[in-house]
């Protein structure tokens, strides 16, 4: 298998997770209580990255490619051919010139873009850079808030 390990900063993500896990319960509870519900997925997703952090230290450093979320939104193609390289494999001219018509008719944010607030769920951006430390040190991400 091969997997990519891609790294942005969590605090971002995480909120994003637990207002996304909140619109979702609506289909299916009454329950509006937002900030246990993020809690919750925010101790999973917590889990999952120390679980990957674990695995990561005792594993072929080759298990996977280690891509930063800043470099793929960079440079896109340039990212994805490093990938392929990672696993000794070339991105053929179509498949890049592909990626470039992708990229251009559907550009980031030209939907509009979602802001969340970590204020929505009880968290702070501190609070969440502190809480996901371990991960940021390892990968040297930056914050983004």
């Amino acid at each position: 298998a091969r997997i990519v390990w891609t790294h942005r900063d969590p605090g971002p993500v995480v909120t994003s997770l637990a207002s996304l896990v909140n619109a979702l319960q609506r289909v299916f509870t009454a329950s509006r209580d937002a900030r246990r519900v993020a809690e919750e997925w925010k101790h999973k997703a917590r889990h999952a990255v120390e679980c990957g952090l674990a695995f990561d230290a005792s594993a072929d450093p080759d298990w996977c490619c280690h891509v930063q979320y800043r470099e793929l939104v960079a440079d896109p193609v340039g990212s994805v051919r490093r990938i392929y390289r990672h696993f000794g494999e070339d991105v053929g001219s179509l498949h890049a010139r592909r990626m470039q018509v992708w990229m251009r008719e559907r550009p980031q944010q030209g939907f509009g873009r979602h802001v969340y607030d970590p204020a929505d769920f009880g968290w702070t951006w501190d609070g969440l850079a502190e809480e996901f430390r371990p991960y940021r040190h390892r990968f040297d991400i930056p914050r983004e808030r």
